[in-house]
């Protein structure tokens, strides 16, 4: 499946929550924000690999790629912006309440 743009992406959301909440605006705008700098990062990663050698004077090593660590970070920002979103769109379900009763817990 191909990437949806970035444009396509805040269009999206920005239909999909109360304009007029300046908080959820602005958590739009960081999403799309983190979801293009995560873009960046994994076309490096892809174009470096995961791993790198480095080199220094006499020694040299492989480690991980220090963007994995950066993309691990982005990832849960994003996952949590995401959880915060407000969606007022009519046309999403309701979740049914899965909540159990004390009975239940014994």
């Amino acid at each position: 499946m191909a990437e949806v743009s970035i444009k396509k992406l805040k269009e999206y959301l920005l239909a999909n929550i109360d304009n007029s909440d300046l908080v959820e605006v602005d958590k739009v705008n960081r999403y799309c924000m983190l979801t293009s700098t995560m873009r960046k990062l994994r076309a490096k990663v892809n174009k470096d690999g995961v791993t790198i050698t480095t080199v220094n004077a006499s020694q040299e090593f492989t480690k991980a790629h220090p963007a994995l660590d950066k993309m691990t970070a982005i990832n849960t920002q994003l996952l949590n912006i995401e959880k915060s979103f407000r969606i007022v769109s009519p046309d999403t379900p309701s979740t049914p309440d899965n909540s159990l009763d004390d009975e239940e817990l014994v």
